[in-house]
């Protein structure tokens, strides 16, 4: 056998001997980490505000502001047992910042299934929907919520579905009816309900992708009496470039004062929004 021979026999020998060595060596997979049953995350909405003209007379506005924040807390535990409970910092009108309670609640979705139970200070059915449809709440409250006459959370009890990977989902419950900033009133409760359905797909699922068509009703009494009426329609479409939607909302309300019942006032609320993401 001359060198080279040698050579290449023994350079063989050494790479067999390595390969063999590090496929001992080698440690299996990692195990994957358990899932964490509590996390924790916030929001903030800051902005910077110039304006050349101040309303109130008191000079030029030139600021730095916080207008909101919220402090989540998510829990998730075997058996379909969760929780939320959502701390909500916002500016009074004297222009201090507060703290309250925004979302408190705890849920149910047992064996995995279609329904989700919930309990306490949470959603209400359409107003997380359109904020979360919108998805631009830093530029003020949803339309319903800012003209008072629905609120994004209240105390109650309701049960949420999703049916063929999100193509209906539907969210109802009876509710206090005073808002969570306010107090609990009288006996008097609010039930709601909404269903959206998705009548053609886009390249963007869950449950605001496509082309929607979504219903809501509010059916309750206020505090000592009367009539709380909502009942709204809205269509949208929502794709990774593109989200369009448009809803009319047609309200009645009366409250009644001891033994006089006040006269019923009409309202309409109507919100078009378009988005573009480059």
């Amino acid at each position: 056998m001359n060198f080279f021979t040698l050579r290449k026999v023994t350079v063989a020998m050494l790479v067999g001997a390595q390969s063999s060595l590090i496929a001992q060596a080698a440690p299996g997979p990692a195990p994957a980490p358990a899932p964490t049953p509590l996390t924790v995350s916030g929001v903030m909405f800051g902005q910077y505000a110039y304006a050349l003209r101040n309303p109130a007379g008191t000079g030029h506005q030139n600021n730095f502001d916080i207008t909101r924040a919220y402090l989540n807390f998510l829990g998730k535990w075997s058996g379909g047992v969760g929780g939320r409970v959502t701390a909500d910092v916002y500016r009074n009108a004297d222009g201090s910042l507060a703290f309250r309670l925004k979302y408190g609640f705890a849920s149910y979705n047992p064996r995995g299934g279609p329904l989700t139970y919930k309990l306490g200070m949470l959603q209400t059915p359409f107003v997380e929907y359109d904020e979360n449809l919108w998805d631009y709440r830093m530029q003020g409250q949803d339309p319903t919520d800012r003209a008072g006459y629905l609120s994004s959370s209240d105390i109650g009890m309701a049960v949420d579905g999703s049916w063929s990977g999100d193509k209906v989902t539907m969210s109802s419950g009876v509710y206090n009816g005073e808002f969570y900033s306010k107090a609990p009133g009288d006996k008097h409760k609010d039930v709601a309900a909404r269903v959206s359905v998705r009548l053609a797909p886009s390249d963007e699922g869950g449950r605001f992708g496509g082309f929607r068509l979504t219903g809501f009703t509010l059916l309750g009494k206020p505090n000592g009496g009367g009539t709380r009426q909502r009942f709204l329609g809205q269509a949208s479409y929502r794709s990774k470039r593109v989200t369009v939607g448009a809803f009319l909302m047609s309200t009645r309300d009366r409250t009644d004062t001891g033994t006089v019942a006040l006269p019923t006032v009409s309202g309409r609320v109507a919100s078009v929004l378009a988005v573009v993401r480059f």
